[in-house]
């Protein structure tokens, strides 16, 4: 009895073993085709897109199906009862196998139990478990193997050369633009390098230095060139801003002026090399010592004075070639500047004016000052000589009109210090404005976005014969003629002219003209139907139809000559 319990044991167990294995293999033959299939479709739809298809996918799909398969073979692994159900169906035993376990759990192992045991054991003797197919159908390993060689095949296959330019050019892009922004934060720092507070509050190196930091180191092109493009718009707005050329055209001109006398010239050449504030220093040094004597005051006086009417005559041509409105400017100014006079201050209005950044105006206020002043002292020194001193009421003239145009005086060398300022700060934005338009030149050219100017094809010659839009009519009736005649004889409206020896261009040009209908009469008259005798008649007739003047009559060889 224990020996058929173990016969049917063991041939229960045998099956169970065999069917896992055939389990196991069918399910890892599914993945495969499901893998495989999945792969070349990926891949596939990647090559045909011109790229390669990514490496990871397959060791990500080795490693799903793999997971799966031992996932889904875990939850399908058969059991003892499900081997013994199939044998019984496979061989026809008509559920001995699933009875006996049943008894034998239920302890039903004597009498007609042992019987069944009996009978069911001498039954599977005779059967062999080694014949239940462990392995799938070859079809669906044949369909699961060339799909993974499919997909082997499509991960080998290089990515076109348009696709291999690109992601170069990626590559480049992201590795220069790395670079370019190293480059700009470098650069930015060296020139906001020893700023001063005036200069820091107009170039303002805190919002250009959060903006390139912000910058992005990337592979795309175009999201690069944006970035760089919107720096170079900040940079333009704030050059515009600086913008003073209305000022330095002044200043060229008060130049040409203060070169033209020899006394002047020494402050001509700063102002014309736009070195501002080389000219501010000079202008310091030409202020009126009040505590010099009369004569020396009258000498520092004259020399001012000579320079401030010359920038002052440029002044004041500058404004009136701008428009009646800065004349108006300036006769506004000239009179504030006269009432602040007049009330016997310090002059402060005037030099509140010259301070207020208008060049022209500053130029006008020291003339204006100076000329005061220069007419104190001669009437000082008048008095000086006729009474041999001078009053106190003349004494605090001259002081007062010294301190006006010491005020118009350091307002013009403050304005020439603030174009200065501007000068240096717009030169320093212009230099990082032109190094982002080098960037992005350069990111350009080398990425192939921009073509450079030598590139392309060199210019190519070519020929133009212009013809007559319309070919001669054929004659309305009548028959051909033959016409000679000598050449150069006759109308014609031809000429040919002989050019000079030498190289040249020499063309031709056609002129299209109306055609008239005179051959066309002729023709007709000529017609051989038409009597002799009305010939004339219908000639006149064509002639008054169309206008045609009387003209002698051509002999043959010339009429040929001029058609």
């Amino acid at each position: 009895m224990a020996g058929q319990q173990d016969r049917l044991s063991d041939f229960v167990a045998h099956v169970r073993r065999r069917l896992t294995a055939r389990r196991l293999w069918s399910i890892a033959a599914v993945v495969a085709t499901v893998a495989g299939a999945a792969l070349v479709l990926l891949a596939g739809a990647r090559v045909l897109t011109g790229h390669a298809a990514e490496p990871w996918w397959y060791v990500a799909a080795a490693l799903a199906a793999g997971v799966t398969t031992l996932v889904w073979f875990g939850l399908s692994v058969p059991q003892t009862d499900a081997s013994a159900e199939w044998a019984d169906r496979q061989w026809g035993l008509q559920d001995s196998l699933v009875s006996w376990l049943h008894f034998r759990r239920a302890g039903k192992q004597e009498g007609f139990y042992g019987l069944q045991a009996k009978q069911t054991a001498e039954r599977v003797s005779c059967l062999d478990p080694q014949s239940i197919p462990v392995r799938p159908a070859t079809r669906r390993w044949l369909t699961a193997a060339c799909l993974v060689a499919v997909a082997a095949g499509l991960g080998f296959m290089k990515p076109s050369a348009a696709v291999q330019e690109k992601i170069a050019q990626e590559a480049f892009t992201l590795a220069e633009t790395e670079r370019i922004n190293e480059r700009l934060e470098e650069q930015l720092e060296e020139l906001t390098a020893g700023l001063d507070e005036e200069e820091r509050e107009l170039i303002d190196p805190d919002q250009l230095r959060e903006q390139i930091e912000a910058f992005q180191a990337t592979p795309d092109q175009k999201q690069a060139l944006r970035q760089y493009a919107r720096l170079e718009q900040e940079l333009q707005k704030k050059i515009a801003k600086l913008d003073q050329r209305r000022n330095e055209e002044l200043a060229a001109k008060a130049a040409a002026e203060l070169d033209k006398a020899a006394e002047t010239r020494k402050l001509a050449e700063p102002l014309a090399q736009k070195q501002y504030d080389r000219a501010a220093e000079q202008l310091e040094q030409m202020q009126p010592d009040p505590a010099a004597k009369l004569t020396e005051q009258q000498k520092q006086a004259a020399r001012l004075r000579a320079a401030s009417q010359r920038m002052a005559a440029a002044a004041k041509s500058r404004r009136g070639a701008s428009g009646g409105s800065g004349a108006a400017q300036a006769g506004a100014g000239q009179k504030g500047a006269g009432a602040g006079a007049s009330q016997g201050g310090d002059g402060s209005a005037g030099g509140s004016g010259a301070s207020g950044g208008d060049l022209g105006q500053a130029m006008l206020d020291l003339d204006e000052a100076v000329a005061e002043l220069e007419d104190a002292l001669d009437k000082a020194a008048q008095q000086q000589r006729r009474l041999g001193e001078c009053d106190a009421k003349s004494l605090s003239r001259c002081n007062a009109r010294q301190s006006r145009a010491s005020a118009a005086l350091s307002g013009l060398s403050k304005c020439l210090s603030k174009m200065a300022i501007k000068r240096k700060a717009q030169s320093r934005l212009a230099s990082l404005c032109k190094s982002c338009s080098e960037c992005q030149g350069g990111l350009c050219d080398k990425a192939g976005l921009c073509l450079s100017p030598k590139s392309g094809k060199n210019a190519g010659a070519a020929t133009v014969e212009s013809r007559r839009e319309g070919l001669a009519e054929a004659l309305a009736a009548g028959p051909a003629e033959q016409l000679s005649g000598i050449k150069g004889d006759g109308p014609s409206q031809k000429s040919v002219e002989s050019a000079d020896e030498g190289s040249g261009v020499s063309g031709r040009t056609a002129v299209s003209r109306e055609r008239r209908f005179r051959r066309s009469v002729e023709s007709f008259v000529s017609r051989e139907d038409v009597p002799a005798g009305v010939r004339q008649g219908v000639k006149r007739y064509f002639e008054s139809i169309h206008d045609i003047a009387p003209a002698a009559k051509p002999t043959t060889a010339a009429r040929g000559e001029s058609l």
